[in-house]
């Protein structure tokens, strides 16, 4: 009896390792070009991964699909985006999506459903202005304007259930 269950137990064991050692399950989407845009389609949606310098308008749909994200990192340290028009479809900036992006002057956001991520645009030491046209956003993270040194254009939007800690550091 004693060593049935022990060997029940080793094969259950192993086949745990074996089945924990197997890569996910997931889909690897290549990321495609669309007008200077990097995006992943997701089912119904489209995320934005990266895009061009100078004066920036996110597209609020593609094919046919709402552009929902800008992923983490997206523009992150690129010296070439000046400005940032974010459609109403996007629910979601990224962590440090615009970090760093030191020639980012102004960002108009419209929606009102919003979620900035933490550090979304640390380090924007030329960012002046950043206005929400609705006035509007759900939850705004960590450190997400800390560095923003030229900043003098800001209002905290109506209906935000969470602002995170260090929001205007430095």
């Amino acid at each position: 009896m004693k060593r049935k269950f022990i060997s029940a137990f080793i094969c259950a064991l192993l086949a745990l390792t074996v089945v924990t050692a197997l890569p996910p399950m997931t889909e690897s989407v290549a990321a495609e070009d669309y007008n200077g845009f990097q995006i992943e389609r997701k089912p119904g949606e489209i995320w934005i991964k990266s895009g061009p310098g100078g004066d920036v308008t996110i597209p609020d749909e593609i094919d046919g699909l709402p552009v929902t994200r800008i992923l983490a990192n997206a523009w992150e340290n690129s010296l070439d985006i000046t400005s940032l028009v974010v459609p109403s479809s996007v629910g979601l900036i990224g962590n440090y999506a615009f970090h760093g992006c030191t020639s980012l002057k102004s960002v108009v956001v419209h929606g009102d459903d919003l979620k900035l991520n933490n550090n979304a645009f640390r380090g924007c030491t030329e960012l002046e202005s950043f206005v929400f046209t609705t006035g509007m956003a759900n939850s705004l993270g960590s450190s997400i304007f800390a560095g923003c040194s030229s900043l003098v254009e800001f209002d905290i939007p109506l209906g935000a259930t969470s602002i995170g800690d260090y929001f205007f550091d430095g």
